[in-house]
């Protein structure tokens, strides 16, 4: 099962004259870096990927710019990404604010919004 699976974008770095671009896969205490020359191959990693993958650093890729709902240990946001002008919708949790219960039911209903389409990925 994936529902524990990471993805987080590493910073550039320079391995000899090239510039390597790449993402880290965590779970649990194992994690694997995958590095590729070119920046928009690894952005199309990530974005495949994070599909099956919670994302951490959703701040960085997104500028939260309304809420626009709320729930009991959550909220909805109106998120439109840094580069570009794709807009999503994404509910936020606090971890801490999450009981063991609302933690299962969390990962139910993102793994059936995932069944539905992959538009719905985890931005958590």
């Amino acid at each position: 099962r994936l529902n524990n699976l990471v993805i987080v974008r590493l910073p550039p770095f320079r391995h000899g004259e090239e510039t390597l671009h790449g993402f880290q896969l965590r779970v649990a205490n194992n994690h694997i870096d995958f590095y590729v020359k070119a920046a928009e191959l690894a952005n199309q990693w990530v974005e495949k990927l994070s599909i099956f993958c919670v994302q951490l650093d959703i701040m960085k890729e997104y500028q939260f710019v309304d809420v626009i709902g709320r729930g009991d240990c959550f909220k909805v946001c109106l998120a439109a990404r840094r580069e570009g002008n794709t807009k999503r919708r994404v509910k936020v949790f606090l971890k801490k604010d999450l009981s063991e219960t609302d933690r299962a039911t969390l990962i139910e209903e993102v793994a059936v919004l995932r069944k539905i389409s992959p538009m719905y990925s985890a931005l958590i």
